[in-house]
């Protein structure tokens, strides 16, 4: 005869409480503490990882004033790649000060 009232094992509430390890299934607010935490680390990379290219590459060259030069140069397929790739250093570091701001904000609505 099999036992009716047994325990169940721990498990979380729903598959949503990711952070959940044998312990009360934590609140909005301390789910919300990690997720800005974590943007606030992956944006201070962002944003080093552009700065070292940007270091490496240059900021990109506005095509407007390049455009009236009296000197024609061609562009090859390594001075496209080499634009692209400041121009990525930049979108990185703007994309790495858009992922910070969510926790200054936070911090200060606190």
């Amino acid at each position: 005869m099999e036992c009716r009232n047994r325990p169940r094992p721990l498990s979380p509430p729903n598959s949503r409480h990711l952070l959940w390890i044998g312990r009360v299934a934590p609140n909005k607010s301390e789910n919300m503490n990690h997720v800005v935490g974590y943007l606030n680390v992956i944006g201070l990379i962002a944003g080093f990882i552009g700065g070292v290219v940007t270091f490496f590459y240059g900021l990109p060259n506005i095509d407007i004033l390049n455009s009236g030069g009296y000197v024609k140069m061609e562009e090859t397929d390594s001075i496209r790649r080499y634009k692209l790739i400041s121009k990525i250093g930049v979108g990185l570091i703007a994309v790495g000060f858009l992922m910070q701001l969510p926790s200054a904000i936070f911090s200060i609505n606190q």
